[in-house]
């Protein structure tokens, strides 16, 4: 456990399978609704990892943004075997007028994951509505991934 309490001692160290990054921007984007934003650059892994499962943590910030007015956040993951791309389902955090939001989801592939990357999309209403959306400036977007494996035992069942 990476964090320690003991008689008047207190002691934190980071989890080294823990990756994580901070998104942001300095001017406005806006987005067609047929278009998206992907943030770069993408989480790479070595397959040697064999990091088979992940957890992912976003939270977004988008100053001013009314929650209807929220992108949505598609997250593509790939492996030896191809990938897939799955909407995050995202929460306002604190009031609907913050411009906040958390989500979180978890992926697992057969084989061992190369890569996740983040994409930013107008969200449903505003695609049925053929409506842009705007990501206003100093938006933030803190990503968090944690690997989920542990070491395999592989066990054969016989009938």
């Amino acid at each position: 456990m990476p964090l320690t309490i003991s008689k008047n001692k207190f002691a934190y160290s980071p989890d080294t399978s823990l990756r994580q990054v901070e998104y942001t921007n300095t001017q406005p984007i806006t987005l067609a609704h047929t278009d998206f934003k992907p943030l770069e650059p993408s989480c790479e892994f070595d397959a040697d990892e064999k990091v088979h499962h992940v957890r992912i943590q976003l939270h977004g910030y988008f100053p001013g943004a009314p929650v209807e007015f929220l992108p949505e956040f598609r997250i593509s993951c790939t492996s030896a075997r191809g990938g897939e791309t799955r909407t995050v389902p995202m929460d306002p955090a604190f009031e609907p007028s913050s411009g906040e939001c958390r989500g979180v989801i978890s992926l697992s592939h057969r084989e061992p994951i190369t890569e996740i990357s983040f994409m930013l999309y107008p969200n449903d209403a505003q695609r049925a509505n053929q409506l842009s959306a705007t990501v206003p400036a100093g938006a933030r977007v803190h990503v968090s991934i944690e690997a989920n494996d542990a070491p395999l035992s592989v066990h054969v069942v016989s009938s």
